[in-house]
C-alpha cells in the first residue's frame, strides 16, 4: 500500500490499541491470536497484535470477553466486528470508541 494508507492503517491501529486495552480495564479478556489462546496477555502484546492484525494482511485476533459472552474480532479490514455485546458491553463501547474520534454502530435489526 501507500505511504498515505500505511498512515491511515497504522493511525487506526492505535485507537483500535487505545480502545482495547481500555476495555481491559473493566473486562477480562482471553485473546487468541493466529490460532493461539492467551490468557494472562499483557498490553504490549495485545498492542502488537492488534497492528500486526489490521497490518500484515495475514495475521488476526479474537478477543473472547467471555462473562459478557462477547466476541470482538480484528484483522486487515478497515473495521473491527463485535458479535453478541449485550447492553454493558455496547455502552462501555460507545464511549471508548467516540474518545478515539469512531464510532459503534450496531446493524439494523431485520423487520418480518
Amino acid at each position: 500500500p501507500s505511504d498515505f494508507v500505511r498512515n491511515r492503517m497504522e493511525s487506526f491501529a492505535y485507537k483500535i490499541t487505545n480502545v482495547i486495552l481500555k476495555l481491559r480495564c473493566y473486562f477480562s479478556i482471553t485473546c487468541c491470536f493466529n490460532g493461539k489462546w492467551h490468557e494472562h496477555d499483557s498490553s504490549c502484546e495485545i498492542a502488537e497484535w492488534i497492528q500486526a492484525s489490521l497490518t500484515s494482511g495475514d495475521d488476526y485476533l479474537n478477543m473472547l470477553l467471555s462473562d459478557e459472552n462477547t466476541l470482538i474480532t480484528v484483522s486487515d479490514d478497515l473495521y473491527v466486528a463485535v458479535y453478541n455485546p449485550d447492553e454493558n458491553v455496547k455502552r462501555m463501547l460507545s464511549v471508548l470508541v467516540k474518545s478515539e474520534g469512531l464510532f459503534f454502530r450496531e446493524p439494523e435489526s431485520e423487520k418480518c
